[in-house]
Protein backbone atom coordinates (compact mmCIF):
# COMPACT_ATOMS: atom_id res chain seq x y z
CA UNK A 1 0.00 0.00 0.00
CA UNK A 2 1.75 2.78 -0.96
CA UNK A 3 0.50 6.37 0.89
CA UNK A 4 0.46 9.70 -1.77
CA UNK A 5 -0.28 12.71 1.01
CA UNK A 6 -2.20 13.44 4.31
CA UNK A 7 -6.17 14.25 3.49
CA UNK A 8 -7.96 16.46 5.81
CA UNK A 9 -8.76 15.57 9.02
CA UNK A 10 -5.98 13.53 9.46
CA UNK A 11 -6.87 11.02 6.65
CA UNK A 12 -4.64 9.37 4.87
CA UNK A 13 -4.99 9.29 1.00
CA UNK A 14 -3.11 6.19 -0.49
CA UNK A 15 -3.08 4.68 -4.16
CA UNK A 16 -5.56 1.35 -3.94
CA UNK A 17 -7.82 4.24 -2.45
CA UNK A 18 -7.58 6.36 -5.44
CA UNK A 19 -7.88 2.85 -7.36
CA UNK A 20 -10.91 2.08 -5.80
CA UNK A 21 -12.95 5.57 -6.73
CA UNK A 22 -11.74 5.53 -10.20
CA UNK A 23 -11.45 1.85 -11.43
CA UNK A 24 -13.74 -0.10 -8.98
CA UNK A 25 -16.41 1.94 -8.22
CA UNK A 26 -19.63 1.65 -10.90
CA UNK A 27 -20.96 5.10 -9.77
CA UNK A 28 -18.15 6.88 -10.95
CA UNK A 29 -17.96 4.58 -14.12
CA UNK A 30 -22.14 5.91 -14.49
CA UNK A 31 -20.45 9.93 -14.29
CA UNK A 32 -17.73 9.42 -16.80
CA UNK A 33 -20.64 7.78 -19.34
CA UNK A 34 -22.62 10.83 -18.73
CA UNK A 35 -19.93 13.72 -18.46
CA UNK A 36 -17.46 12.00 -20.77
CA UNK A 37 -19.18 12.55 -24.12
CA UNK A 38 -17.20 14.53 -26.44
CA UNK A 39 -19.30 18.06 -27.24
CA UNK A 40 -18.58 20.52 -29.87
CA UNK A 41 -20.23 23.29 -28.23
CA UNK A 42 -18.13 23.01 -24.99
CA UNK A 43 -15.40 22.58 -27.09
CA UNK A 44 -16.30 25.92 -28.77
CA UNK A 45 -16.37 27.15 -25.09
CA UNK A 46 -19.62 28.49 -25.69
CA UNK A 47 -20.81 27.05 -22.10
CA UNK A 48 -21.44 30.59 -20.32
CA UNK A 49 -21.13 32.83 -23.23
CA UNK A 50 -24.77 34.96 -23.41
CA UNK A 51 -23.90 36.10 -26.83
CA UNK A 52 -23.06 32.51 -28.33
CA UNK A 53 -25.64 30.72 -26.56
CA UNK A 54 -28.84 33.31 -27.62
CA UNK A 55 -27.52 32.81 -31.60
CA UNK A 56 -27.75 28.80 -30.77
CA UNK A 57 -31.35 29.16 -29.24
CA UNK A 58 -31.74 31.25 -31.79
CA UNK A 59 -30.96 29.51 -34.47
CA UNK A 60 -33.07 26.13 -33.35
CA UNK A 61 -35.65 28.23 -31.98
CA UNK A 62 -36.13 29.81 -35.79
CA UNK A 63 -38.72 27.41 -38.21
CA UNK A 64 -37.06 29.42 -41.40
CA UNK A 65 -34.09 27.64 -40.51
CA UNK A 66 -32.65 23.98 -42.13
CA UNK A 67 -32.58 22.01 -39.17
CA UNK A 68 -35.44 19.98 -39.86
CA UNK A 69 -37.51 20.55 -36.92
CA UNK A 70 -39.55 23.19 -38.58
CA UNK A 71 -41.66 25.08 -35.99
CA UNK A 72 -41.85 22.42 -33.35
CA UNK A 73 -39.32 23.81 -30.65
CA UNK A 74 -40.26 27.31 -31.03
CA UNK A 75 -43.85 25.84 -30.32
CA UNK A 76 -42.32 23.70 -27.10
CA UNK A 77 -40.59 27.19 -26.25
CA UNK A 78 -44.09 29.32 -26.22
CA UNK A 79 -46.31 26.38 -24.62
CA UNK A 80 -43.39 25.98 -21.93
CA UNK A 81 -43.49 30.11 -21.39
CA UNK A 82 -47.36 30.22 -21.08
CA UNK A 83 -47.08 27.42 -18.77
CA UNK A 84 -44.93 29.54 -16.44
CA UNK A 85 -46.89 32.80 -17.15
CA UNK A 86 -50.02 31.13 -15.50
CA UNK A 87 -48.17 29.61 -12.76
CA UNK A 88 -46.70 33.01 -11.61
CA UNK A 89 -50.04 34.87 -12.08
CA UNK A 90 -48.63 36.48 -14.96
CA UNK A 91 -50.90 37.49 -18.06
CA UNK A 92 -50.33 35.53 -21.53
CA UNK A 93 -52.44 37.69 -23.80
CA UNK A 94 -55.02 35.57 -24.05
CA UNK A 95 -52.42 32.31 -25.20
CA UNK A 96 -53.19 29.69 -23.40
CA UNK A 97 -51.45 26.24 -24.42
CA UNK A 98 -54.49 24.87 -26.81
CA UNK A 99 -53.63 28.23 -28.81
CA UNK A 100 -50.12 27.93 -29.19
CA UNK A 101 -50.72 23.62 -29.77
CA UNK A 102 -53.18 25.57 -32.74
CA UNK A 103 -51.13 28.64 -33.57
CA UNK A 104 -49.26 28.79 -37.28
CA UNK A 105 -45.70 29.09 -36.63
CA UNK A 106 -44.30 28.16 -39.85
CA UNK A 107 -43.28 31.90 -41.07
CA UNK A 108 -42.52 32.76 -37.71
CA UNK A 109 -39.37 35.40 -37.70
CA UNK A 110 -36.98 35.09 -35.05
CA UNK A 111 -34.35 37.87 -34.70
CA UNK A 112 -31.22 38.48 -32.26
CA UNK A 113 -30.44 42.00 -30.94
CA UNK A 114 -33.40 44.08 -32.23
CA UNK A 115 -33.10 46.76 -30.58
CA UNK A 116 -30.83 44.91 -27.89
CA UNK A 117 -33.30 42.57 -27.10
CA UNK A 118 -31.58 39.10 -27.00
CA UNK A 119 -34.76 37.03 -29.30
CA UNK A 120 -37.00 38.67 -30.58
CA UNK A 121 -40.24 36.32 -32.62
CA UNK A 122 -42.80 37.76 -34.40
CA UNK A 123 -45.86 35.96 -36.40
CA UNK A 124 -47.00 38.83 -38.51
CA UNK A 125 -50.71 36.98 -39.35
CA UNK A 126 -51.48 36.37 -35.86
CA UNK A 127 -50.17 39.60 -34.70
CA UNK A 128 -48.04 38.19 -32.10
CA UNK A 129 -44.69 39.34 -30.89
CA UNK A 130 -42.78 37.60 -28.30
CA UNK A 131 -39.44 39.13 -26.73
CA UNK A 132 -37.14 36.85 -24.79
CA UNK A 133 -34.05 38.42 -22.57
CA UNK A 134 -31.65 35.32 -21.59
CA UNK A 135 -29.51 35.20 -18.17
CA UNK A 136 -26.41 32.91 -17.95
CA UNK A 137 -24.03 34.22 -14.94
CA UNK A 138 -25.52 38.21 -15.07
CA UNK A 139 -28.29 39.98 -13.64
CA UNK A 140 -31.12 42.03 -14.72
CA UNK A 141 -30.07 46.11 -14.87
CA UNK A 142 -32.59 48.22 -12.22
CA UNK A 143 -34.79 49.26 -15.44
CA UNK A 144 -33.33 46.64 -18.50
CA UNK A 145 -36.91 45.08 -18.89
CA UNK A 146 -38.55 47.65 -18.24
CA UNK A 147 -36.72 49.51 -21.06
CA UNK A 148 -37.25 46.95 -23.57
CA UNK A 149 -40.87 45.98 -23.04
CA UNK A 150 -41.44 49.98 -23.89
CA UNK A 151 -39.48 49.30 -27.34
CA UNK A 152 -41.71 46.69 -28.03
CA UNK A 153 -44.81 48.56 -26.85
CA UNK A 154 -43.89 51.38 -29.04
CA UNK A 155 -42.99 49.43 -32.40
CA UNK A 156 -45.88 47.09 -31.99
CA UNK A 157 -48.50 48.52 -29.63
CA UNK A 158 -51.51 48.81 -32.63
CA UNK A 159 -54.62 47.22 -32.32
CA UNK A 160 -54.63 43.95 -31.88
CA UNK A 161 -51.13 42.90 -31.45
CA UNK A 162 -50.27 40.52 -28.55
CA UNK A 163 -47.09 41.05 -26.28
CA UNK A 164 -45.20 38.59 -25.00
CA UNK A 165 -42.44 38.62 -22.74
CA UNK A 166 -40.11 36.13 -21.61
CA UNK A 167 -37.08 35.94 -18.87
CA UNK A 168 -35.11 32.98 -19.23
CA UNK A 169 -32.96 32.45 -16.47
CA UNK A 170 -30.46 29.90 -15.18
CA UNK A 171 -31.23 30.60 -11.32
CA UNK A 172 -34.52 31.34 -9.86
CA UNK A 173 -34.76 35.66 -10.34
CA UNK A 174 -37.95 37.89 -10.44
CA UNK A 175 -38.23 39.72 -12.88
CA UNK A 176 -38.36 43.68 -11.84
CA UNK A 177 -41.00 44.19 -14.55
CA UNK A 178 -43.72 42.34 -13.40
CA UNK A 179 -45.21 41.60 -17.07
CA UNK A 180 -42.22 39.71 -17.75
CA UNK A 181 -42.28 35.70 -17.37
CA UNK A 182 -40.35 34.36 -15.69
CA UNK A 183 -38.34 30.64 -17.40
CA UNK A 184 -36.32 28.91 -16.16
CA UNK A 185 -33.95 25.92 -17.96
CA UNK A 186 -34.67 23.56 -15.72
CA UNK A 187 -38.14 23.46 -17.31
CA UNK A 188 -37.40 24.55 -20.73
CA UNK A 189 -34.24 22.10 -21.41
CA UNK A 190 -36.39 19.28 -20.57
CA UNK A 191 -39.28 20.12 -22.54
CA UNK A 192 -37.03 20.55 -25.77
CA UNK A 193 -35.20 17.22 -25.21
CA UNK A 194 -38.85 15.44 -25.93
CA UNK A 195 -39.27 17.12 -29.31
CA UNK A 196 -38.29 14.70 -32.41
CA UNK A 197 -37.39 15.41 -35.93
CA UNK A 198 -40.04 14.38 -38.63
CA UNK A 199 -38.28 11.50 -40.38
CA UNK A 200 -35.41 10.86 -38.21
CA UNK A 201 -32.85 13.51 -39.47
CA UNK A 202 -29.80 12.34 -37.81
CA UNK A 203 -27.75 15.32 -37.89
CA UNK A 204 -30.45 17.72 -36.66
CA UNK A 205 -31.19 15.68 -33.30
CA UNK A 206 -27.12 15.24 -32.78
CA UNK A 207 -26.98 18.81 -32.98
CA UNK A 208 -30.00 19.98 -30.88
CA UNK A 209 -28.99 16.73 -28.13
CA UNK A 210 -26.00 18.44 -28.13
CA UNK A 211 -27.09 21.71 -27.15
CA UNK A 212 -29.61 20.48 -24.80
CA UNK A 213 -26.99 18.20 -23.39
CA UNK A 214 -24.71 21.01 -22.76
CA UNK A 215 -27.30 23.38 -21.25
CA UNK A 216 -28.44 19.98 -19.02
CA UNK A 217 -24.88 19.54 -18.03
CA UNK A 218 -23.97 23.46 -16.80
CA UNK A 219 -27.18 25.29 -16.20
CA UNK A 220 -29.54 22.40 -15.15
CA UNK A 221 -30.09 20.04 -11.87
CA UNK A 222 -29.95 16.87 -12.97
CA UNK A 223 -31.04 14.64 -10.08
CA UNK A 224 -29.76 11.26 -11.02
CA UNK A 225 -26.07 12.80 -11.69
CA UNK A 226 -26.35 14.43 -7.79
CA UNK A 227 -27.44 11.15 -6.88
CA UNK A 228 -24.50 10.08 -8.11
CA UNK A 229 -22.26 12.54 -6.91
CA UNK A 230 -23.84 12.46 -3.40
CA UNK A 231 -22.95 8.09 -3.33
CA UNK A 232 -19.23 9.08 -4.80
CA UNK A 233 -18.32 11.43 -2.06
CA UNK A 234 -19.90 9.61 0.55
CA UNK A 235 -17.93 6.17 -0.15
CA UNK A 236 -14.69 8.74 -1.42
CA UNK A 237 -14.18 11.59 0.11
CA UNK A 238 -10.79 11.64 1.00
CA UNK A 239 -9.67 10.71 -2.38
CA UNK A 240 -12.06 13.15 -4.15
CA UNK A 241 -10.46 16.12 -1.87
CA UNK A 242 -6.65 14.64 -2.93
CA UNK A 243 -8.13 15.45 -6.56
CA UNK A 244 -10.00 18.49 -6.08
CA UNK A 245 -6.71 20.33 -4.74
CA UNK A 246 -4.69 19.59 -7.25
CA UNK A 247 -6.93 21.00 -10.04
CA UNK A 248 -4.63 22.48 -12.80
CA UNK A 249 -4.69 25.94 -12.16
CA UNK A 250 -4.18 27.39 -15.61
CA UNK A 251 -3.86 31.10 -14.36
CA UNK A 252 -1.36 30.41 -11.98
CA UNK A 253 0.98 29.38 -14.37
CA UNK A 254 0.14 32.93 -16.17
CA UNK A 255 0.59 34.56 -13.40
CA UNK A 256 3.90 32.91 -12.39
CA UNK A 257 5.37 33.85 -15.65
CA UNK A 258 4.16 37.23 -15.42
CA UNK A 259 5.83 37.80 -12.42
CA UNK A 260 9.68 36.92 -14.11
CA UNK A 261 9.07 39.38 -16.67
CA UNK A 262 7.34 42.46 -14.48
CA UNK A 263 10.90 44.84 -15.62
CA UNK A 264 10.21 44.12 -19.31
CA UNK A 265 6.45 44.41 -18.89
CA UNK A 266 6.97 48.12 -17.25
CA UNK A 267 9.33 48.79 -20.20
CA UNK A 268 5.97 48.04 -22.35
CA UNK A 269 3.77 50.75 -20.45
CA UNK A 270 5.60 53.42 -21.08
CA UNK A 271 4.11 56.21 -23.41
CA UNK A 272 2.62 59.78 -23.73
CA UNK A 273 5.45 61.33 -21.85
CA UNK A 274 5.03 58.62 -18.50
CA UNK A 275 6.91 55.56 -17.56
CA UNK A 276 6.21 52.67 -15.23
CA UNK A 277 8.52 50.75 -13.21
CA UNK A 278 7.68 47.01 -11.46
CA UNK A 279 7.30 47.76 -7.42
CA UNK A 280 7.05 44.09 -4.94
CA UNK A 281 4.94 41.36 -6.03
CA UNK A 282 3.02 38.16 -5.00
CA UNK A 283 1.98 35.44 -6.18
CA UNK A 284 -1.46 36.90 -6.85
CA UNK A 285 -0.78 40.50 -7.23
CA UNK A 286 2.36 42.24 -9.68
CA UNK A 287 2.20 46.26 -8.44
CA UNK A 288 3.70 48.78 -10.60
CA UNK A 289 4.59 52.88 -10.49
CA UNK A 290 4.56 55.36 -12.24
CA UNK A 291 7.99 56.27 -12.13
CA UNK A 292 7.28 60.09 -12.54
CA UNK A 293 4.84 60.52 -9.87
CA UNK A 294 7.82 59.58 -7.23
CA UNK A 295 9.24 62.89 -6.72
CA UNK A 296 5.83 63.89 -5.68
CA UNK A 297 5.32 65.32 -2.23
CA UNK A 298 4.48 62.64 0.70
CA UNK A 299 4.79 59.84 -2.22
CA UNK A 300 7.37 57.57 -0.66
CA UNK A 301 5.57 57.81 2.41
CA UNK A 302 3.49 54.76 2.38
CA UNK A 303 3.13 52.59 5.98
CA UNK A 304 3.25 49.16 5.98
CA UNK A 305 2.43 48.11 2.62
CA UNK A 306 5.56 47.43 0.37
CA UNK A 307 9.50 48.18 0.67
CA UNK A 308 9.23 50.95 -1.83
CA UNK A 309 7.26 53.29 0.85
CA UNK A 310 4.89 54.17 -2.42
CA UNK A 311 1.66 55.48 -1.71
CA UNK A 312 -0.02 54.99 -5.00
CA UNK A 313 0.46 51.72 -6.78
CA UNK A 314 -1.09 49.85 -10.11
CA UNK A 315 -2.06 46.27 -9.09
CA UNK A 316 -2.89 42.86 -11.25
CA UNK A 317 -4.28 41.06 -9.54
CA UNK A 318 -5.58 37.60 -9.40
CA UNK A 319 -9.09 36.49 -8.28
CA UNK A 320 -9.64 32.72 -9.26
CA UNK A 321 -9.57 32.45 -13.08
CA UNK A 322 -9.99 36.31 -13.40
CA UNK A 323 -7.20 39.51 -14.10
CA UNK A 324 -8.52 42.56 -12.48
CA UNK A 325 -6.28 45.96 -12.54
CA UNK A 326 -6.70 48.53 -9.93
CA UNK A 327 -5.04 51.32 -8.81
CA UNK A 328 -4.89 51.75 -5.09
CA UNK A 329 -3.86 54.58 -2.81
CA UNK A 330 -2.81 52.83 0.56
CA UNK A 331 -1.86 53.41 3.76
CA UNK A 332 0.47 56.35 4.82
CA UNK A 333 1.41 59.11 7.29
CA UNK A 334 -1.76 60.96 7.57
CA UNK A 335 -0.45 64.51 5.71
CA UNK A 336 0.90 62.84 3.05
CA UNK A 337 -2.46 60.36 2.55
CA UNK A 338 -4.34 63.64 2.95
CA UNK A 339 -3.27 65.42 -0.13
CA UNK A 340 -3.72 62.59 -2.19
CA UNK A 341 -6.89 61.79 -0.75
CA UNK A 342 -7.93 65.50 -1.85
CA UNK A 343 -6.77 65.81 -5.32
CA UNK A 344 -7.93 61.83 -6.11
CA UNK A 345 -11.45 61.79 -4.22
CA UNK A 346 -13.21 62.59 -7.51
CA UNK A 347 -11.40 59.84 -9.53
CA UNK A 348 -12.40 56.77 -7.25
CA UNK A 349 -14.05 53.91 -8.59
CA UNK A 350 -16.64 53.60 -6.00
CA UNK A 351 -18.27 57.11 -5.74
CA UNK A 352 -20.83 55.67 -3.38
CA UNK A 353 -18.74 54.34 -1.00
CA UNK A 354 -16.46 56.81 1.21
CA UNK A 355 -12.61 56.22 1.28
CA UNK A 356 -11.65 53.52 3.69
CA UNK A 357 -8.85 54.98 6.54
CA UNK A 358 -6.22 52.63 4.72
CA UNK A 359 -7.28 52.00 1.21
CA UNK A 360 -8.92 53.45 -1.58
CA UNK A 361 -9.55 52.02 -4.76
CA UNK A 362 -8.97 54.67 -7.42
CA UNK A 363 -9.58 52.84 -10.70
CA UNK A 364 -10.47 49.45 -11.31
CA UNK A 365 -11.15 47.06 -14.56
CA UNK A 366 -11.75 43.23 -15.22
CA UNK A 367 -9.38 42.70 -17.97
CA UNK A 368 -9.91 38.90 -18.24
CA UNK A 369 -12.93 37.32 -17.68
CA UNK A 370 -13.71 33.91 -16.48
CA UNK A 371 -12.96 30.62 -18.57
CA UNK A 372 -11.98 26.96 -17.82
CA UNK A 373 -8.30 26.51 -16.59
CA UNK A 374 -8.06 23.96 -19.10
CA UNK A 375 -9.21 25.91 -21.81
CA UNK A 376 -6.83 29.07 -21.32
CA UNK A 377 -3.97 29.40 -24.10
CA UNK A 378 -1.16 30.15 -21.70
CA UNK A 379 1.04 32.38 -24.39
CA UNK A 380 -2.15 34.28 -25.70
CA UNK A 381 -3.43 34.82 -22.55
CA UNK A 382 0.04 35.80 -21.08
CA UNK A 383 0.47 38.93 -23.89
CA UNK A 384 -3.23 39.34 -24.16
CA UNK A 385 -3.39 40.60 -19.89
CA UNK A 386 -0.09 42.81 -20.92
CA UNK A 387 -1.54 44.64 -23.34
CA UNK A 388 -4.72 45.31 -21.61
CA UNK A 389 -2.85 45.85 -18.28
CA UNK A 390 -0.67 48.28 -19.87
CA UNK A 391 -3.29 50.41 -21.78
CA UNK A 392 -4.91 50.73 -17.93
CA UNK A 393 -1.94 51.81 -16.73
CA UNK A 394 -0.99 54.09 -19.16
CA UNK A 395 -4.79 55.95 -19.76
CA UNK A 396 -5.26 55.96 -16.28
CA UNK A 397 -2.10 57.65 -15.23
CA UNK A 398 -2.25 60.28 -18.22
CA UNK A 399 -6.15 61.14 -16.78
CA UNK A 400 -4.81 61.36 -13.65
CA UNK A 401 -1.62 62.97 -13.78
CA UNK A 402 -2.53 66.85 -13.64
CA UNK A 403 -4.36 66.34 -11.02
CA UNK A 404 -2.14 65.12 -8.69
CA UNK A 405 0.70 67.51 -10.03
CA UNK A 406 -1.16 70.17 -9.25
CA UNK A 407 -3.33 69.29 -5.78
CA UNK A 408 -0.84 67.62 -4.11
CA UNK A 409 2.12 69.94 -5.09
CA UNK A 410 0.31 72.98 -3.76
CA UNK A 411 -0.99 71.13 -0.71
CA UNK A 412 -4.15 69.65 -1.80
CA UNK A 413 -5.59 73.49 -2.64
CA UNK A 414 -5.51 73.07 -6.54
CA UNK A 415 -8.52 72.88 -8.70
CA UNK A 416 -9.48 69.42 -10.37
CA UNK A 417 -9.57 69.15 -13.98
CA UNK A 418 -12.59 66.75 -15.45
CA UNK A 419 -12.88 63.44 -14.17
CA UNK A 420 -14.58 61.63 -16.67
CA UNK A 421 -14.16 58.97 -18.13
CA UNK A 422 -11.64 57.61 -15.66
CA UNK A 423 -12.98 53.88 -15.20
Amino acid sequence: MTELSNGPDGLSIHVDGLERLIVGDPAFVDLEKALGRFCLFEALNVVRGEVPLGNLLAAFLDPRQAHGFGARLLRTFLMEAVRAGRAAGIGTEGLAPLCVHLLDLDEAEVRREWHRIDILVRVEHAKLVVAVELKIGSRQGPSQLEGYRRTVEKEFGGPGWRRLYVFLTVDPEDPLDKVWIPLRYQALVPALEQVKVPGGDAAASAALAGFLGMLRRHHVTDDALEEIARKLWTSHRAALTFLADRRPDGMRGVFASLRDQVDEMAGRFAGQGLTFVADQCSTTSLRFACAEWDGLPGMMEAVKWTASNRLLLFELKRYGDRAVAELYLGPGTQQARGHFLAALAPYRHRQDLQPGNEWMCVAKKVILTPQPSEDLDLGGTRESIIERFGTFCRETAVKLDPALRSSVVSGGKAAFPDPAGVS
